[in-house]
C-alpha cells in the first residue's frame, strides 16, 4: 500500500501538458546507442595489448562504473527535458476528485463580472449567457458538501449569495436572474468585498478545508485598468493569500462598437407651441467601418423619424430632430441606434417639463427697482410671449405661491422678515432659482443674519460688505467659460465689457460654498459681480451692483447710479440668459447617470403620505419620505438601468416627475486589458474552451518548469566534465 506522504505528494502533482511525456522515448537513445556499439565492436589480437589489458583490468571497475554514470547522465537530461515540457506543476492541496472522499469540502466564491461590456454579444451569445453556462458547468462538478457565494463585480458590487448555498438548484436559480448592470464595474471596491466575504465565511464555517475563487470577466480595458496600479494588486494579493485565486476569460474577440454618447436639447427654456431640437452624436468606437446603421428618435414613446447612416472608424457623427408640443407638462425623447452587438449603450433618453411660458417674478424693495428688469424680460408687453414677468412689492411676497415661478428677482430690497426668509428658502430647496440683485438699500447685517453662513437657511455664498469706494470699475469675462456668460464671447457689440459699473458690494465668499459656487462674471480687480451658487435642489444668482438707476453714489460732488447696466445694450440678454440658465437648472437636474442617485420634493400644499418610483422596466417600489423644513423630499438611488423613471405621489394614478438615467459610455470602446499586466497572484487564466473544472483544480501552485531546466543545465555541465574524464583517461 503506497503511503499517505507519498499519496499526497503524487495527488498535489499536475501536468499542464502531459502529451509531452511522450518525448521521454528520446531517453531510450543513450541506451540503444551504447547496446548498438558494443555489437559492433571487434576483437583483434596483437602484441602490445598484452600489457594494455594487464593495465586495464587494473582500473576496469572505476572505467565502467564512469561509463555507467555517463550514461545515466544522459538518460536523466533527455527524461527531466521531458517532464519540464509537460510544465508540471505541484499544488498546495490534492487535486479535488471521487478518488478523495475524504477530503474535506471546498468553499467555491463565484464572482460575476456586471458591467454593461458582458452585454457584447459573440456568435448570437451574450458574453453574460456564456458566464452563466461555464458557471452552472463548475456548479455541476461540485463534491457533495461544497458551498458556494456569488457575488457581482459591479460599482458598487452587490453580495447575491452571502452564506454558502449547499443546493445546486438554489445557486442556479439567482444566476440566472442576475443581470449585469448598465455601468462599469468597481474592481476595487470588489476585492474588499471578497476580502470581507472570504473572512465571514472562514468565521461561520469552519468545515472548508479550502477556498476556490472564481472572477468570470471579459477583461474590459476600463474595468480592469485599476489592476495595473500597486493598491489593487495588494488587494489581489490580500485575496490570493486566503484562496485559490483564478479569473476566466470570456472575450474571445474584440467587437466593433459605436454608441450614442450625447443627446441634448441645446436651447434651454423651451415652451409649446415654438420648435424645440434636439441633438444626438453618435461615434465609432472600433477600427472598422459600420455601415447602415438605423436611428430611430422616439417622442412620448411613439416613433417619429428614422435615420441610415454610415460611420467610418472613429467618426463622430450629429443627427437632429425637431418636434413642436402642444400640451404641457412632462415629455420625453427617446434616441435609439440599431447595427451592432452592443445594445445597452445604443440608448439615451431625455425628459423636459413644458410650460406655455417662463415665468419670473420681480419683487421691489422700491418702487420702480424692477422696471427695466420686467421690460427687458418682456419687451412687447404681451401675454404670448416665452417669458412672462409679474412685478410686486415687497410687502406682496408672502401671499405669493413661488413654485408659479422659475425665477424670482429680489430688486434692491432693504429687508428681509423671517417668514419671508423662510419662503425664498423652502422656494430655493425645491428646485426654484433666486437672484438677488442688490443696491444702496440693502442692510448688510440682515442678509448676513438671515442667509449667509451660520444662517438656519443659508442663501448667500458668503458674507456681504460694507459698498465698495465710487470709481469706474470694468468687467472681466474669466474667459467666457461660466454658460450665463458665454453667449457673449465673441459677441462685442453687445458691450458687455464695457459696461459701466461705479460702486458694487464686495462679498467673502464663504470656504464651505466653495464647492457649489462659480464666479459667471468678476471686475478687473477680482471681486466678483455675478455669482452661481448652488442651493439644495435649486440656485441662487447674486448680482453684486445694482440694475436699476434709482440706486445712487455721490462722487466728487457729483451724484451718479451704481452701474449702467439697464441702459447698456448687454442687459437685454443678460436678464433673458439668467432666466434661461435658471430653466435649465431643472432640466440638468433631471437628466443622470446609471448608478446616480435621484432626488426630488413632492408637490408643495398636498398632503403627501407616500411615493412609489417606476424603473423602465415597469417595477414598482415604495419610496422613503423625510419631512423637514416644510418639505416632504425622497431620494432613490438604485438607478442601475438606463432609461425613464416616474415618481407617482398617488399610488400610481399618475406620474408627474420624471427623470432620464443614461449610460456613461466609457466600456463603449469594448477595449481589453491584456493579460501579462495581470497581478502575479492570480494563478491561472483560463478560456472558454477551458473545462470549468479546471477551475477547481487551480490553487497557489508552483511551477517546476524553470527548476527542471535547471536541473538539465546542470546535467549537461556534469556530462561535459565526465565526458572529459573518461576521454582524458582512455587517452
Amino acid at each position: 500500500m503506497m503511503p499517505v506522504a507519498a499519496h499526497n505528494l503524487l495527488g498535489a502533482l499536475s501536468l499542464a501538458r502531459p502529451g509531452m511525456l511522450w518525448f521521454a522515448l528520446v531517453a531510450l537513445l543513450p541506451l540503444l546507442i551504447h547496446l548498438w556499439s558494443r555489437q559492433r565492436s571487434k576483437s583483434v589480437s596483437w602484441g602490445a595489448m598484452r600489457y594494455l589489458l594487464a593495465a586495464m583490468q587494473r582500473h576496469s571497475r572505476r572505467i565502467q562504473l564512469r561509463q555507467w554514470l555517463l550514461l545515466v547522465v544522459r538518460t536523466a537530461i533527455l527524461l527531466i527535458l521531458a517532464l519540464a515540457l509537460a510544465d508540471p506543476i505541484l499544488s498546495r492541496f490534492p487535486v479535488t476528485g471521487a478518488s478523495q472522499p475524504q477530503q474535506q469540502p471546498t468553499h467555491y466564491l463565484v464572482v460575476l463580472d456586471g458591467s454593461y461590456s458582458m452585454l457584447a454579444r459573440e456568435d448570437g451569445e451574450s458574453r453574460m449567457q456564456l458566464a452563466r453556462e461555464r458557471i452552472s458547468r463548475w456548479i455541476d462538478q461540485a463534491e457533495q458538501g461544497d458551498g458556494f457565494t456569488l457575488l457581482l463585480l459591479a460599482d458598487p458590487p452587490r453580495v447575491v449569495i452571502g452564506q454558502p448555498a449547499f443546493d445546486a438548484s438554489d445557486v442556479r436559480r439567482e444566476l440566472q436572474g442576475l443581470a449585469a448592470t448598465h455601468s462599469a464595474a468597481g474592481l476595487d471596491n470588489t476585492l474588499v468585498e471578497i476580502d470581507q466575504l472570504l473572512a465571514r465565511t472562514r468565521q461561520d464555517h469552519p468545515q472548508f478545508g479550502r477556498t476556490v475563487v472564481g472572477i468570470f470577466t471579459d477583461l474590459e480595458a476600463h474595468t480592469w485598468r485599476q489592476a495595473a496600479e500597486a493598491t489593487t494588486r495588494q488587494l489581489v494579493e490580500r485575496v490570493a493569500d486566503q484562496a485559490t485565486l483564478v479569473l476566466f476569460d470570456l472575450q474571445t474577440s474584440r467587437q466593433p462598437n459605436a454608441a450614442v454618447t450625447r443627446l441634448e436639447q441645446p436651447l434651454a427654456g423651451a415652451t409649446t407651441g415654438n420648435p424645440i431640437r434636439w441633438e444626438a452624436v453618435v461615434q465609432n468606437f472600433s477600427s472598422e467601418p459600420l455601415p447602415q446603421l438605423v436611428a430611430n428618435w422616439f417622442v412620448d414613446e411613439q416613433p417619429v423619424q428614422q435615420q441610415v447612416f454610415s460611420l467610418a472608424p472613429g467618426e463622430t457623427r450629429s443627427l437632429q430632430h425637431q418636434q413642436v408640443f402642444a400640451t404641457t407638462g412632462w415629455h420625453q425623447v427617446h434616441f435609439s441606434l440599431q447595427g451592432d452587438q452592443l445594445d445597452v449603450d445604443n440608448h439615451r433618453w431625455q425628459v423636459c417639463n413644458l410650460r406655455d411660458s417662463l415665468r419670473v417674478l420681480c419683487v421691489e424693495g422700491r418702487l420702480g427697482e424692477a422696471r427695466h428688469l420686467q421690460l427687458a424680460l418682456n419687451p412687447g408687453g404681451q401675454a404670448a410671449t416665452p417669458i412672462q414677468a409679474d412685478r410686486i412689492s415687497i410687502g406682496g411676497l408672502i401671499q405669493q405661491d413661488l413654485d408659479n415661478y422659475q425665477l424670482v428677482c429680489l430688486c434692491n430690497v432693504a429687508r428681509f422678515s423671517k417668514d419671508e426668509a423662510g419662503l425664498l428658502a423652502g422656494f430655493v430647496q425645491r428646485g426654484g432659482s433666486l437672484a438677488f440683485m442688490l443696491g444702496d438699500q440693502v442692510q448688510l447685517d440682515n442678509y448676513n443674519l438671515l442667509f449667509a453662513e451660520g444662517a438656519s437657511q443659508v442663501l448667500l455664498p458668503g458674507r456681504l460688505l460694507s459698498p465698495s469706494p465710487p470709481g469706474l470699475y470694468r468687467l472681466d469675462p474669466l474667459e467666457y467659460q461660466h454658460p450665463l456668460i458665454s453667449v457673449f464671447q465673441g459677441q462685442q457689440r453687445t458691450g458687455l465689457l464695457s459696461t459701466p459699473v461705479y460702486r458694487y458690494q464686495p462679498v467673502r465668499l464663504a470656504r464651505s460654498a466653495l464647492p457649489d459656487t462659480r464666479v459667471a462674471l468678476a471686475l478687473e480687480g477680482g471681486d466678483p459681480l455675478i455669482i452661481d451658487h448652488s442651493c439644495g435642489e435649486g440656485r441662487v444668482l447674486l448680482v453684486t451692483t445694482a440694475i436699476s438707476p434709482l440706486s445712487r453714489v455721490s462722487s466728487a460732488g457729483t451724484e451718479t447710479s451704481w452701474s449702467d447696466l439697464s441702459s447698456w445694450p448687454s442687459f437685454l440678454p443678460l436678464v433673458q440668459e439668467m432666466v434661461l440658465f435658471a430653466a435649465a437648472g431643472d432640466r440638468q437636474s433631471r437628466q443622470l447617470a446609471v448608478g446616480q442617485r435621484a432626488a426630488g420634493n413632492a408637490p408643495s400644499g398636498q398632503d403627501v403620505r407616500s411615493a412609489l418610483i417606476r424603473d423602465p422596466a415597469g417595477q414598482q417600489q415604495r419610496l422613503a419620505l423625510q419631512q423637514g423644513d416644510g418639505l416632504v423630499r425622497w431620494s432613490f438611488a438604485e438607478t442601475l438601468s438606463s432609461g425613464v423613471y416616474g415618481v407617482s405621489y398617488d399610488e400610481g394614478q399618475s406620474w408627474p416627475d420624471l427623470f432620464a438615467v443614461n449610460v456613461d459610455t466609457v466600456e463603449s470602446q469594448l477595449g481589453r486589458f491584456e493579460r501579462d499586466r495581470l497581478p502575479a497572484a492570480i494563478g491561472s487564466v483560463l478560456e472558454p474552451g477551458d473545462s470549468p473544472a479546471e477551475i477547481g483544480q487551480q490553487d497557489r501552485s508552483l511551477h517546476l518548469f524553470q527548476w527542471l531546466l535547471a536541473a538539465v543545465l546542470g546535467l549537461l555541465l556534469l556530462e561535459t566534465w565526465l565526458g572529459h574524464r573518461l576521454g582524458r583517461r582512455a587517452a
